[in-house]
């Protein structure tokens, strides 16, 4: 099955399952954001959006979000297989690189005693925040796609026992 068709199979309560387990991991992830923007409010400080992206933080968040994600695609299933595993897969690892390389910019960046290179913390911003929500996307999809995957399909289940079930009764000559 393609990975759109993985997708339209999907049943409300698979996106509902997959929402909130997201939400769960968001709010759950980004807890250290929250908490320190109300600790500087109560501090009296105005904390900014820098603040809180200006060392790479979003790139350790895109690589939380990824590994499951990474480890639900490459496990070995026979059956099923995942839909889209290398159309998934593959931006899900160049993401992962990419979280690393930026966060390990970071690191070298502020290397004691003195900082080695200078940092362009816009770029850091935006490509981490940005890679951000491409992880988010990702994660979500294939959540979702495993959820579908690995749901039994009852209406062929059915349809095989009846299948055996009839072939079985013409063999004991059930039918004339």
């Amino acid at each position: 099955m393609s990975v759109a068709n993985t997708v339209r199979a999907a049943r409300s309560s698979n996106w509902k399952d997959c929402g909130l387990s997201l939400a769960f991991n968001l709010i759950g992830a980004l807890t250290p954001v929250w908490f320190g923007w109300f600790l500087l409010r109560a501090f009296s400080r105005h904390p900014s959006v820098s603040n809180f992206t200006g060392h790479g933080e979003f790139a350790i968040y895109s690589a939380a979000l990824l590994s499951p994600g990474i480890y639900i695609i490459m496990k070995d299933e026979k059956y099923p297989a995942f839909p889209g595993k290398y159309l998934l897969g593959l931006p899900s690892l160049v993401a992962m690189i990419l979280a690393t390389g930026f966060f390990a910019a970071v690191t070298t960046a502020f290397l004691e005693p003195t900082p080695i290179l200078n940092l362009d913390q816009d770029f850091l911003v935006l490509g981490t925040v940005v890679l951000f929500c491409v992880s988010i996307v990702l994660a979500f999809t294939i959540t979702l796609i495993d959820a579908v995957r690995m749901q039994p399909d009852f209406v062929a289940m059915n349809n095989a026992r009846i299948a055996t079930l009839d072939s079985e009764f013409d063999k004991l000559g059930g039918r004339k």
